[in-house]
């Protein structure tokens, strides 16, 4: 059903790019109508372009589906308009599932719409059961939107996701979990209470999430126990997501390259 199939996917790199309008992600560029799945990429991105797409995994996904996904690494934009994501830079109708993000991301742009997951999710995208764990900051000017989940959310859905960023900052519109939506739905979401954060918008809002603290998100239970036994996120413990003993947060099960993943020190 799917046009690409990226599956069991590994990458390491470091990219600089210049130009205009690039696309470069840690797995894909630009994909429609594909599938990137069980998958993970350490990247280090640094972009002077013009304007330009720059994901974790994917830098433009359109009519896509990433499920089972990891990025750590960073990714840094500078130019007039950028679009940058741990996960996704741009979400067009599709589907960002199951996946999380160590990532920093920042744009010096003065237009910038960037997100710990995706940094503009548009036309029915769903992000749903992801968490979010680098620094979200986009310096630029009024026309900015940093969010622990997504940047700016228009005609979509945010749902059942975790902001654990240490810092989330903009010179415009900030939130942890979005920045500024339109027309969408954000519920069930939470952050945690040790961010550090400029947003305008109330603490506990579908903008910010229930704020948790962190000795919440420690443990297993948040994350696992079904919502009829009382649970608040109830992900799939049994197919999708794993816990290791003594661990401090979840990940995903069958993807190479979470060794070293944990919680950042928070200030």
């Amino acid at each position: 059903p799917y046009t690409t199939l990226f599956r069991s996917c590994y990458a390491t790199l470091d990219l600089k790019t210049t130009g205009d309008n690039t696309a470069a992600g840690g797995i894909v560029g630009y994909d429609t109508g594909g599938c990137v799945f069980e998958s993970f990429a350490k990247v280090n991105i640094s972009a002077k372009n013009k304007s330009g797409y720059y994901g974790g995994i994917c830098a433009m996904a359109e009519k896509s589906r990433i499920y089972k996904c990891v990025s750590s690494g960073s990714i840094s934009a500078a130019g007039t308009s950028t679009y940058c994501g741990g996960v996704s830079g741009m979400s067009d109708a599709s589907v960002i599932y199951n996946c999380y993000s160590t990532a920093d991301i920042s744009s010096s742009a003065p237009q910038a719409y960037i997100g710990g997951i995706a940094g503009y999710a548009g036309e029915e995208s769903n992000v749903q059961n992801t968490y979010s764990l680098g620094n979200v900051i986009a310096s630029g000017g009024a026309v900015t939107y940093a969010g622990g989940i997504c940047g700016y959310t228009e005609n979509s859905f945010v749902t059942q996701n975790i902001s654990a960023n240490p810092v989330i900052n903009s010179t415009g519109f900030a939130g942890c979990i979005t920045a500024y939506y339109t027309y969408s739905e954000a519920c069930g979401n939470f952050s945690l209470s040790e961010s550090l954060i400029n947003s305008k918008h109330p603490s506990d809002s579908d903008y910010n999430g229930r704020v948790k603290t962190l000795q919440a998100l420690k443990n297993e239970d948040f994350y696992f126990r079904t919502v009829d036994k009382g649970g608040l996120l109830g992900w799939d413990k049994e197919n999708v997501w794993a816990w290791k003993k003594n661990a401090s947060i979840p990940y995903l099960d069958g993807v190479e390259g979470q060794e070293n993943i944990k919680f950042p020190n928070y200030k």
